[in-house]
């Protein structure tokens, strides 16, 4: 192809559609300029004759319309053509690049266009190659044109199609079959792989969801079922691997006692394994010996107010009464310890007065008075409405003289 011949080509792409729609635009603009003068000499008119009426206003308005219409109509034909051209010149562009690249001569005129009409034409079953990536809009420059790397991609991505229509053009059916096949072999393999691959490393959500592909793109592989069997034995032996762990755990809490710790452990475990029945029966296993553990602490605990509450031990009573309403704070037993605290704080304090009393009588006896003042000074402070404060309060300077006497400190220590 030499020189001289290739701007007579493109003169015969680009010189019509350039002519048209610029003929077209220019009929447009006109139109519109036209349909504007129209209805403004009409308006005039009606001014410089005896009055303007509606009919006057109502042609002006026509003729504006008409104008933009008719404007409208020959700006879209135009830009009709223009897309059209630009069509057409890619296409011819990408078809002289793939016969330049096969080494053919490229055609011109005539031949040209049954050549171009040839690549239409071609077969159904003739698809493009997939690319790696998806064609990316070519960046614009700031003078509103594409960028020459952008075009350069876009050229590369059209070229590699054109490769691979080229490819199918020159093969037979039985080879474009061979190559299908081949294709669907290679997918086929790997979502196999990438299933076993699942497999191996425990992740069973990724090989469910391989699995499911393969059955959409293969339905009748010989491989399905027994990859669901290893994925439905692979599920069941990590179950029964967690499940025995989980068991082991939840008897050495439910042996400290630490039942709802244990639940929790178990619910834990359900969540994952919701339909397993070893777990279903694990937890009901904890929650049932839960509630008879919590039965049995429940009788030992009321039974233990009642043992010292009958032995006026009020104190100990009083401790184990609170410990037990904390522990059950709902239930018969409950109420029926709720109604003993009062009776029991005020028997608490009336024990401890006492014992309070019996040992300062003893430190006095001793002949510990120092000792015994600061008792007694406790007592008032602590229990000033019992009988036992009033007491002491009266002899409160007494036991001071004695304690502040030589003689009864001396004979105290030795």
């Amino acid at each position: 192809m030499d020189e001289s011949a290739k701007p007579r080509d493109d003169r015969r792409i680009h010189g019509p559609p350039v002519v048209i729609t610029t003929v077209l635009s220019l009929a447009a603009v006109a139109s519109l300029c036209g349909g504007a003068v129209a209805a403004m000499i009409v308006l005039v008119s009606g001014q410089r004759g005896s009055e303007m009426n509606f009919d006057h206003v109502l042609v002006a308005a026509g003729l504006v319309v008409v104008g933009m219409l008719a404007g409208a109509a020959l700006w879209a034909a135009g830009m009709l053509v223009r897309r059209q051209s630009r069509a057409s010149l890619l296409k011819a562009s990408a078809d002289r690049t793939r016969l330049a690249r096969l080494g053919a001569p490229v055609p011109h005129g005539q031949g040209g266009n049954e050549h171009h009409s040839h690549l239409a034409d071609a077969p159904e079953g003739l698809v493009f190659a997939p690319i790696s990536a998806a064609p990316r809009a070519a960046p614009l420059a700031p003078g509103g044109q594409a960028g020459p790397r952008g075009e350069s991609q876009v050229l590369e991505e059209i070229l590699a199609q054109l490769k691979e229509l080229n490819e199918n053009i020159l093969m037979t059916d039985e080879q474009r079959r061979a190559k299908a096949q081949l294709r669907h072999e290679r997918l086929r393999r790997e979502l196999i792989d990438d299933v076993q691959t699942a497999l191996g490393a425990a992740d069973f959500a990724r090989a469910g969801r391989g699995l499911d592909t393969l059955e959409e793109k293969a339905p009748g592989d010989e491989n399905i079922q027994p990859l669901r069997k290893q994925l439905h034995d692979a599920r069941q032996a990590a179950c029964d691997e967690e499940t025995a762990a989980v068991t082991l755990r939840a008897i050495d809490l439910m042996a400290t006692g630490a039942f709802d710790q244990a639940v929790a452990e178990v619910l834990a475990l359900a969540q994952r394994h919701p339909d397993e029945p070893a777990v279903v029966g694990l937890l009901d296993r904890v929650r049932r010996e839960g509630r008879m553990f919590n039965d049995e602490r429940r009788v030992r605990m009321y039974n233990e107010v009642v043992r010292l509450a009958e032995a006026r031990q009020w104190r100990q009573a009083l401790i184990a009464a609170k410990r037990y309403v904390e522990a059950f704070p709902t239930g018969a037993g409950v109420d029926a310890v709720r109604a003993m605290l009062a009776t029991m704080e005020s028997n608490a304090r009336i024990e401890e007065v006492r014992e309070l009393r019996d040992h300062i009588r003893d430190l006095i006896e001793r002949r510990r008075y120092g000792e015994a003042v600061e008792y007694a000074r406790d007592v008032i402070e602590r229990f000033p409405d019992t009988r036992a404060a009033e007491e002491l309060g009266r002899q409160m300077n007494r036991l001071r003289e004695l304690a502040r006497s030589p003689s009864n400190n001396n004979s105290a220590a030795s």
